[in-house]
């Protein structure tokens, strides 16, 4: 996570950021393609990842009555994951969690009712953002997005009352039918 100043920040509001290649396990064997009886050459089958959408701009924002505001950039995905990366601001006047409870902090659903779990980063498993800070990185959560499906909803806090409290310090956020372009 960067601070908006654009230095590293001391690992309080870091977020596990994750490319789409450190995400993919290495091949097993020594090359892709193998020899029939008649010694053709045949390529190995793996996953075709054609049904994938390419990475998707999104540039969705919404705030919450405590002053904070997450923006969900883009969604890019992969053959064991959908990578969603935001921008998050707290304008509370003190720490804001976009992901209280590390099981249930975030969740994406599509429209075909898969959900898809919500893996948090080791070094800020709640998403802590300090009071006038900005956090941004890559939210990763394990599944391939399913080929049939054709919006998803993202959910900060799911398991809190939408209140929009301006003393919340744990904000529902709720990004709903984010359509997928393929």
């Amino acid at each position: 996570m960067e601070k908006e100043n654009g230095n590293q920040d001391d690992g309080e509001n870091k977020q596990h950021e994750q490319s789409e290649d450190a995400s993919k396990t290495d091949e097993t064997g020594p090359d892709d393609e193998t020899e029939d009886e008649d010694g053709a050459d045949n390529e190995a089958s793996e996953i075709e990842d054609d049904n994938l959408p390419d990475e998707m701009k999104v540039g969705v924002q919404q705030s919450h009555e405590n002053g904070t505001v997450v923006t969900v950039d883009s969604i890019s995905f992969d053959e064991e994951y959908v990578i969603v990366h935001i921008t998050a601001i707290n304008g509370k006047d003190s720490y804001i969690k976009l992901t209280y409870n590390i099981w249930d902090g975030a969740k994406l659903v599509d429209d075909t009712g898969f959900e898809y779990h919500y893996l948090a980063p080791e070094d800020n498993r709640d998403l802590r953002i300090e009071s006038g800070e900005r956090l941004t990185g890559s939210l990763v959560f394990i599944g391939r997005l399913q080929d049939e499906a054709k919006s998803l909803n993202l959910t900060f806090n799911p398991g809190n009352p939408q209140d929009n409290s301006k003393h919340d310090y744990d904000p529902k956020l709720i990004f709903k039918d984010i359509e997928i372009k393929r």
